[in-house]
């Protein structure tokens, strides 16, 4: 009744098999786009965005490409997030169809699709059993007023960009009848748990679009819960991974092939 959503299948390069000769189906890696909730698209892989990452997860492993409704079709963040549980219920419905894992899958977003990663994976935890791990490519992990006003040090100059970052992310729930509760729902911060899946952060250390507090204050929740994760701080400003050569992408394509190999394994 919400009429329908498309998605990208981007299969393997390479075929895998295990010691006893038979052919492993590849892991699922589902991205998630940026934007700011209110602009992106899925075929941004396509034009090869985020430089060498996706390359290097074809190796050996499965993109699925989604999509979601954007603020400008009046909608909140929650019921983008339950575009994305839908999203995700296909593509575990049709893994076989594509040769694939269906009980393997890790949710990659980038910027405001970092965030709707974080909660799809945090949220959903108990009834996706198989989402095994979480990217979170320079993600919004906060967004309570009073909290990001906290985030920001006595310092007038940071303090002013804090109002900006809050000025141009209300739009989130705009739509929302309960504000607050809102964008509580919205942070992923409040969503940590000690069950929550293994988590990679990776965030650009000048970032003046999303501050790399939220990377921080992320890896204080998860830390504080006893959860296996990695908050990987690299040169670079938002959309850091934008060039295969940058250190951000070189270092996320590691950090990324250590993740996969330990949740995928």
């Amino acid at each position: 009744d919400r009429g329908v959503l498309e998605l990208d299948v981007y299969k393997p390069r390479k075929v895998t098999i295990d010691r006893n000769g038979n052919q492993q189906k590849p892991g699922i890696i589902l991205h998630i786009h940026g934007g700011g909730w209110k602009t992106g698209h899925r075929r941004v892989l396509a034009m090869n965005y985020h430089g060498g990452v996706p390359h290097s997860i074809l190796e050996e492993n499965m993109i699925v490409s989604v999509s979601y409704r954007l603020s400008c079709n009046g909608v909140d963040g929650n019921e983008m997030l339950t575009d994305l549980y839908d999203a995700t219920k296909f593509v575990i419905e049709h893994a076989d169809e594509w040769n694939a894992d269906g009980n393997k899958i890790i949710p990659w977003g980038t910027s405001a699709g970092g965030n709707l990663a974080l909660l799809l994976a945090y949220r959903f935890q108990e009834e996706f059993t198989q989402i095994k791990g979480v990217i979170n490519f320079y993600g919004v992990t906060e967004l309570r007023e009073q909290e990001i006003i906290n985030m920001s040090s006595k310092n007038l100059w940071e303090t002013l960009t804090y109002r900006i970052f809050l000025s141009e992310t209300r739009h989130v729930c705009d739509e929302a009848d309960d504000k607050e509760s809102c964008f509580e729902d919205m942070s992923p911060v409040t969503h940590v748990t000690r069950n929550s899946p293994p988590t990679l952060t990776v965030h650009g250390e000048h970032d003046g679009l999303v501050f790399v507090s939220h990377a921080d204050v992320l890896s204080e929740a998860l830390t504080r819960e006893n959860v296996t994760h990695a908050n990987l701080v690299v040169p670079g400003h938002h959309d850091c991974d934008v060039f295969a050569s940058s250190p951000c992408s070189q270092a996320a394509i590691h950090a990324i092939k250590r993740l996969i190999a330990l949740v995928f394994s």
